[in-house]
């Protein structure tokens, strides 16, 4: 919900609700600056340009920048997940090109405090804009099958993916009744 007025009218308005109801607690976010935070945008009133709105990318000052580190044991798709899912927030949240490029180089900054190798982060970045030069569709249908990765076994395994007819590993299923 979005109300004007003084500040301590607001305060006031809040504090009364959460009288009513004490299983409902209402919190709020007051203008500071022509900014205002929520949940991770921030938004900021141009007062120069018919107080229009922009938008960019807001992290609380909590926040520690801590993401997958590289050298976890995750698959190589799952560090490159957490990159493509910066850039696509970053893409979606900033409202003009300024904004983006200040939070892709905070990305690649926190990317590489967490061990990302910097080539991997430039590579990943120009896959997701240039679509047209990533891997070449396949013109057969593939199956695949999802098992569990087991570091230096995974990669074996799919080297020998093209053997088996379609791509299909033979990898022996378990349930989590059968673990128990």
């Amino acid at each position: 919900m979005t109300l004007s007025g003084i500040g301590s009218q607001i305060t006031e308005y809040a504090n009364a609700n959460n009288v009513n109801e004490p299983k409902i607690k209402f919190t709020l976010e007051l203008e500071e600056n022509n900014k205002l935070p929520f949940l991770d945008v921030m938004i900021s009133k141009n007062t120069e340009i018919n107080s229009n709105f922009q938008t960019n990318v807001y992290r609380k000052k909590t926040n520690t920048n801590r993401y997958l580190n590289f050298n976890s044991n995750h698959h190589l798709s799952i560090k490159k997940g957490v990159i493509k899912s910066l850039y696509d927030r970053a893409k979606l949240v900033s409202s003009n090109v300024n904004f983006f490029n200040q939070e892709k180089d905070h990305i690649k900054n926190i990317l590489k405090e967490n061990a990302y190798p910097i080539n991997l982060v430039d590579k990943a970045f120009l896959q997701i804009e240039n679509p047209s030069h990533n891997n070449q569709q396949r013109q057969n249908p593939v199956a695949n099958m999802t098992i569990p990765y087991i570091p230096g076994i995974s990669e074996k395994i799919k080297k020998l993916g093209g053997v088996f007819p379609n791509n299909v590993f033979p990898v022996k299923s378990y349930s989590t009744t059968n673990k128990l």
